[in-house]
C-alpha cells in the first residue's frame, strides 16, 4: 500500500480538511473577562479584540471561515460554530444553546490590530489562531452578549501517548513556519478502504484535538513531545463492509502506526450556556 509522501501535504489543502489550525492548545477552556463583560467562569483576563469587527444576518446557503495573511477574517458561521472556534470544543460540549443559535447564519468580517501578532501570519487557513481565539471570545461576549459556565461529565476518553522511540522516528520537522498548518482526511483508495490522517506543521496537542474533533471522541495528549510536525498515519475503512466502525479504524490506525491509545473514563470539560442574545447592530 502507497501512501503520499509528506512533502506532498502541501496539495492536499483543497481535500477534506476537518480541523485545522493546529497551532497548538491548551487542554481546559480558556475562561475570559473583557471590558464589556464575563463570559465564563475561572481567572479574570483581559481578551484582545479585533480593531474592526462586523456582524451582519446571513443567507448564505452554508458555512464558511478563512483567515487571510495580515490576520482578516472573513467568514459566515452559526453562533454555536464560532463558539467551537473560540474556545476549541465541539458542538455536542456546548448546551443550552437557543435553537436560533445553531441555524442562524451571521457573515464576519474582522481586522486584528496592526500591533497584534495576527497582523503578521503569512499564510492562509481555515481556522484562526490562538490570538484570534482570544479575539472571538471578546467578540461572542461583547456582540453576543454570552454568558456561561464549565460543568464536568464523566465520559470515555482516549489518552494518546507514544509505545516507544520509533513514532519519534515517524515524527518529520515541518517544512517551514510559512507552512498553514492543519490536519486532514485523505482518502488512498476508497475501493480498497485505504484512508490516511495527515498532519502538517502540527503539535501533538492540535493533532489528538482534531481527532477527537473528527471521530467526535475525547482524544487527550499524552505524548509529551513539543514542537510541530509533518506525519501521516494511515488506516483502514470500508462502508462496504458490515459493521465497520469509522472511529474504531482511526484508533486502530493510531496503534498501528506507534501510538498508545488508553481507554479511560474522566471528567470532561462542557460549556453550559447561561445568557446569549442575537448580536447587537454594527
Amino acid at each position: 500500500m502507497k501512501f503520499l509522501r509528506v512533502g506532498n501535504v502541501r496539495k492536499l489543502i483543497g481535500t477534506v480538511v476537518f480541523i485545522a489550525s493546529c497551532l497548538g492548545m491548551p487542554t481546559a477552556l480558556m475562561w475570559g473577562q473583557t471590558d464589556a463583560g464575563q463570559g465564563g467562569a475561572g481567572a479574570s483576563k483581559k481578551l484582545p479584540q479585533f480593531e474592526v469587527a462586523s456582524i451582519r444576518p446571513s443567507k448564505q446557503n452554508g458555512t464558511s471561515w478563512q483567515n487571510y495573511p495580515g490576520g482578516r477574517v472573513v467568514g459566515v458561521q452559526t453562533v454555536a460554530n464560532l463558539i467551537v472556534l473560540a474556545y476549541e470544543v465541539r458542538k455536542d460540549q456546548i448546551e443550552n444553546m437557543p435553537a436560533w443559535g445553531k441555524s442562524d447564519l451571521y457573515a464576519i468580517k474582522a481586522i486584528p490590530p496592526k500591533s497584534s501578532q495576527s497582523s503578521m501570519q503569512k499564510y492562509r487557513t481555515v481556522f484562526p489562531s490562538e490570538e484570534e481565539r482570544e479575539m472571538l471570545q471578546s467578540l461572542l461576549i461583547t456582540r453576543f452578549h454570552l454568558k456561561f459556565h464549565p460543568e464536568f461529565r464523566d465520559e470515555r476518553a482516549y489518552l494518546l501517548s507514544l509505545k516507544n522511540k520509533s513514532v519519534e522516528m515517524k515524527l518529520q520537522p515541518p517544512k517551514g513556519d510559512h507552512a498553514p498548518p492543519f490536519v486532514s482526511m485523505h482518502p488512498y483508495s476508497l475501493k480498497s478502504g485505504s484512508w490516511a490522517l495527515i498532519a502538517q506543521n502540527c503539535s501533538m496537542s492540535a493533532f489528538a484535538r482534531d481527532v477527537g474533533m473528527h471521530t467526535n471522541l475525547n482524544v487527550i495528549n499524552r505524548t509529551g513531545l513539543a514542537g510541530s510536525f509533518d506525519f501521516i498515519v494511515p488506516f483502514y475503512y470500508s462502508q462496504e463492509e458490515e459493521g465497520s466502525d469509522y472511529r474504531a479504524s482511526v484508533l486502530a490506525g493510531l496503534g498501528t502506526f506507534g501510538f498508545k491509545v488508553k481507554s479511560v473514563k474522566m471528567p470532561i470539560e462542557h460549556i453550559v450556556i447561561d445568557h446569549i442574545e442575537r448580536p447587537s447592530p454594527n
